[in-house]
This record gives structure tokens, sequence and C-alpha cells, in this order.
């Protein structure tokens, strides 16, 4: 009893630690800003050296478009919209184009046995605001990304109200796509991706994918089936987009957010990629609760064929007194030859900043507090530093702005001394 004791005091004493300093060695991670936004911030975006950042906000069915400089660190958006979108339905997702000209919103439909749509906006400086598409996809669309060149959107159809809708997954191809100079008005082709059902073993009634992410290159994707304990691999690098596989997670796992970058693993020395995928969790038979983790797999190409393993998981609820987490949003980018990961605790209102290495040894950098039931995680790199954003969902809504930074050599030198 007294070791157990002793344990939850250690515990308790490194949580507030990493609450207070927020500083492991030559990193820090820290809160720059929250900004309250006056209205329900769910799902976010941006794109280095854009204009704008964009939240939904599903209370009032309207995406909201802020200003976003940069420069202005930490108040480096505006408090109030510069425009909104208002959409027909619940506005789940928004994904910016790597050029910065096109968002692309996911739209519920009230009724639940009709398909959702994507919205596209306009977003160059003379036509900001515009609507310039509007297609429609599959049941329920929950989750829209954008590739980072630019030629594929993935769209995540969770179909999560009705067992007689199917779940889907869809792409958009620019490339078959027409745009109207004239009117200003994008055909987007859209195509339903097949064989989920054979890939997860289930009918398409129960399938239910939730958040979807692409590599650097837009060479491989990743989409989370919450309900199913699964993540599906897809692999684009063909002409002819297919299903690689389904990674199958523990029972009451419930992955949400996932995130993937290119990726080098030293320990068997091949090039590929990480996926990362946040466990939310939900109670089993017994009464406990599975997830409450972020579990990490390597994938790559063995003779054409994407293969994967487990790299690590990493266990939350110690960092925070054994407490329920509940990890909804992960982002990762590659800083400093590490996998910086960034994912949003909704249960304790926290964003906990990871570094993995090369070899697969981490370290928790840092843990800050932000506004309330973090959802949406976006960061990027921004000269020698990672921003991170965080869509909060909770009470009024807000934004969160947080920074992870190397301390300075001279910052360095004063811990030394002390």
């Amino acid at each position: 009893m007294q070791h157990k004791a002793s344990l939850r005091i250690s515990i308790a004493i490194i949580t507030v630690l990493l609450f207070t300093a927020n500083c492991t060695g030559q990193y820090e991670f820290s809160l720059l800003n929250t900004v309250d936004v006056n209205g329900n911030a769910e799902m976010i975006s941006w794109q280095h050296n854009s204009s704008y950042l964009a939240a939904t906000n599903s209370s009032k069915r309207r995406v909201n478009f802020y200003s976003w400089n940069e420069s202005k660190l930490p108040n480096i958006i505006t408090p109030d919209p510069v425009f909104s979108i208002e959409t027909d339905g619940e506005p789940t997702s928004v994904s910016f184009s790597p050029d910065s000209n096109l968002a692309m919103i996911t739209v519920l439909n009230d009724d639940q046995n009709s398909v959702g749509y994507v919205t596209a906006v306009n977003l160059t400086k003379n036509k900001y605001g515009r609507i310039t598409a509007k297609i429609p996809v599959g049941f329920w669309p929950d989750n829209i990304c954008v590739g980072h060149l630019g030629k594929l959107a993935l769209v995540a159809n969770e179909a999560e109200q009705n067992d007689e809708t199917p779940g889907s997954i869809g792409i958009i191809d620019f490339s078959k796509s027409v745009y109207d100079g004239n009117a200003g008005i994008w055909s987007l082709h859209y195509s339903r991706l097949t064989g989920l059902e054979k890939i997860l073993a289930l009918p398409a009634g129960l399938i239910q994918p939730e958040y979807c992410a692409m590599s650097d290159k837009d060479e491989i994707a990743a989409v989370s089936c919450q309900e199913n304990d699964a993540v599906v691999i897809i692999d684009l690098r063909k002409e002819e987009i297919s299903f690689a596989g389904a990674i199958k997670l523990m029972p009451a796992s419930e992955p949400d957010g996932v995130a993937i970058i290119d990726w080098y693993d030293s320990t068997v020395q091949k090039q590929g990629w990480l996926l990362g995928t946040a466990c939310e969790g939900r109670k089993q038979k017994g009464g406990k609760r599975g997830g409450q983790r972020l579990d990490f797999f390597f994938i790559w190409s063995d003779e054409d064929k994407l293969r994967w393993e487990p790299l690590i998981s990493i266990d939350l609820p110690p960092l925070f007194e054994n407490r329920r987490v509940d990890p909804e949003g992960i982002d990762m980018v590659l800083w400093d030859n590490k996998a910086a990961v960034f994912a949003g605790c909704e249960k304790t209102d926290a964003i906990v900043c990871i570094l993995l290495e090369q070899n697969r040894k981490h370290q928790i950098v840092g843990i800050v507090k932000v506004g309330s039931k973090p959802e949406g995680i976006k960061a990027g790199i921004y000269d020698d530093s990672v921003i991170v954003t965080s869509a909060n969902e909770g009470e009024n809504g807000s934004i969160s702005i947080c920074r992870l930074k190397k301390n300075s050599p001279k910052k360095l030198s004063k811990k030394t001394d002390k």
C-alpha cells in the first residue's frame, strides 16, 4: 500500500511539473494565447502563410474564417471572424488546399437517410468567401482532408445514425475536376472507394469511418473507423487508388484522430511512414474503459505492397493522475529530425506534446492547459518552431495557440548552473 501511495504522489508531482514548466531539457512547449470566439469551435484548419484560420461552429451551422498572421504571435488570430459561411446542415470539418486558395467543408444532411455534401469556398484575395462548388458525397460525412500536393481530397463518411446507410470513404480528384473561370465554379469529381466491407469483414451499415489523413507526399492515407476499432490504410501511389488493408486495434480503442508523416525508422533501417492515432476509448462489458492512449505504427513498402508493425503505445492517464483523458485530435510534423506529436485531451482540457525519435524512443516534452474540450488539432512549422492550434468546443468556444521551440543556449546554461 505504501508503494502505491508513493507512486500516486510521484505521478502527481510529475503532472504538476509538466503543467508548470513544460520544459524537457532543450525543448519548451507553452501556451501563447487562448482566444474566445463567441461560439462553438470544433474542427480547425490553416496553412503556413495563409491569410485565414477556419473553425467549424456546429451549433450555429457555420464555418468561421478568422484573420491569420503568423508574424503577430501571440495575437495570431482575430477574435471576430472576417467572414462566415452558413451551411444547410451541421458542418463537421474543414480543410485548406496547400496553396490556401480553397477551403473544403463537409456538411451533414438533416435527413439521416440522405447523403451529405462537400462545399468548396474561394479564399483568393478578391473572391474570398464565395461558394465555388457543392457536391453530394456519402452519408453523414464526418471529415475531409486535402492532400499536401493539392491533387486529391479524402472524405470519411461515418453514417453513424442508421445501420441501413453504408459508411464509406470517397475521393475528390482535382485532376478530373473542371473549373469554369468565367463563372468561378468547380465541377468536382467525386468517387466512392470500393472494397471497404471486405477489408474490415463487416457489412457497410456497421462501418463508421471517422477521421482521415494523408502522408506528406500524398502517397498513402489513413482513415480511423472509430466504432470498429480499426484504421484503414489506403494506397494512393497508383492511378487506381485502393485499400491496402486495415490495422486492427485492441477492443474498445475507439480511434478518433489520425496523422501520418514521412518517416525513417532506424531500428529496422527503412524509409516509410509514421502513423499516429488518438484512441478515445469506450467502456467494455466489465466496466473497464479501453483506449485512453496514443498508438503509433511504422508503415513501409515491401515489393510494392504496404506493410506495417506496431511501434509504441503511450498511455495518457498516468500523466493526469490516472484520470480519464479521452484523446481526440492528433497532429504530427517532422521537426528537428523528430516526430513532434500533439494530442488534444478532451476530458482534461489539455494538449500533450511528445517528441518521438527515429530509434523509437520518446519523451513527454510538456502538457499545456488550453480552452474547454479541445477537439481539432492543427500543427505547422513556423521559422524554427512549431505552432499548434486547438479548436475548443466547450463553453462558448475558443481557439488556443501553443508553441514548441528549442531553449536558447543561454537558458540551458542557467538551468545547468542551478
